[in-house]
């Protein structure tokens, strides 16, 4: 049955690596520098009904965000995301950047290059490794909101080693590429407080972000 595991584990990781590399390009309204941040992350597998919103295989990803500006067109940000899973802990944790190319932060409209890395792991059966870039286009709105629209694409590298019950083990390296169209929302609730969203679309994968941050300093 390899090609059916081929063909199973593909679609699983190519929707897994679309569900965990949300660009989250949430607006700072102002000069302050660090945020933080709670999101969640699902998926849906058109052709696939063990990949379903919240309940499918790759199920619902809690991750804590944070962000720090470290000048008015350059800002780095972190992901933490720790889930236990039976018997075992998964573990995800990714970094990236987001780079203005014209002006910064503050400005009413932009272009900006996302770049993120992101690594799961934990689990007994297999890993993930991802790296994506994206240009996305984005407005900003006088009373702190804001959307984004853009192209990314991301590769991945995972490893499965599955355990039969005569003790053999199956092991495979997975190599590819997805990329999608994304599509996000900001907006301001007040005390640096602002809720956020965005889809990710590709023609066989549709994975969801929605979350809340908050500037501390």
């Amino acid at each position: 049955m390899e090609s059916e595991f081929d063909q199973k584990s593909t679609q699983f990781f190519k929707l897994l690596t679309l569900q965990l590399n949300h660009s989250q390009i949430a607006y700072s309204p102002s000069d302050h520098r660090v945020g933080i941040g709670f999101s969640t992350r699902t998926g849906h597998g058109i052709e696939n009904n063990e990949l379903f919103f919240l309940s499918g295989k790759q199920g619902i990803f809690p991750v804590f965000d944070g962000s720090v500006w470290i000048s008015p067109n350059l800002r780095i940000k972190g992901s933490y995301a720790g889930i236990p899973a039976g018997s075992d802990v998964v573990i995800f944790t990714g970094f990236g950047l987001d780079i203005f190319l014209n002006g910064g932060k503050l400005e009413n409209q932009y272009w900006l290059v996302n770049i993120q890395r992101g690594c799961l792991e934990g689990m007994d059966d297999f890993f993930l490794k991802t790296i994506g870039v994206g240009l996305f286009r984005g407005v900003n709105y006088p009373n702190g909101s804001g959307w984004w629209l853009g192209l990314q694409s991301n590769s991945y590298s995972a490893g499965v080693h599955v355990h039969y019950e005569d003790n053999e083990v199956y092991r495979k390296r997975l190599k590819g590429d997805v990329s999608s169209l994304k599509w996000g929302v900001s907006r301001n609730i007040g005390s640096g407080l602002s809720i956020d969203g965005e889809i990710g679309i590709h023609f066989k994968f549709i994975s969801v972000m929605l979350g809340i941050h908050k500037i501390i300093r």
